[in-house]
């Protein structure tokens, strides 16, 4: 994750974003991890939350580090606010750093 991000960093050469665009980033990447859409099949629910949209201007903006540092920012947060299983958490956080990481490298 973090050497993809370094590479994807270092391929787009310089990128000075401002701190606070990064914690803007992170704040709403942070909250919309908390946004959910469920769809219900008989016994089945499955609930996809909304980082996903937002995570494409967040590549788009970011470098790459910085882009997999607030993805994997907040969804740790939002997912220890909300008590999500540890091992399952942590599987979360890895997924969208990776996915992060290769968006940034194919941009």
């Amino acid at each position: 994750m973090i050497a993809g991000a370094a590479l994807a960093t270092a391929w787009g050469g310089p990128h000075e974003v401002a701190w606070t665009t990064f914690l803007l980033f992170l704040a709403v990447l942070t909250v919309t991890g908390f946004l959910h859409a469920e769809f219900q099949y008989r016994d089945e629910v499955v609930a996809i939350d909304l980082l996903e949209a937002v995570l494409i201007p967040a590549v788009l903006v970011l470098s790459g580090m910085e882009a997999v540092l607030a993805v994997g920012l907040s969804v740790a947060v939002s997912e220890g606010v909300m008590r999500i299983q540890p091992v399952k958490a942590c599987f979360n956080v890895a997924q969208l750093m990776i996915t992060a990481a290769a968006g940034s490298l194919v941009l």
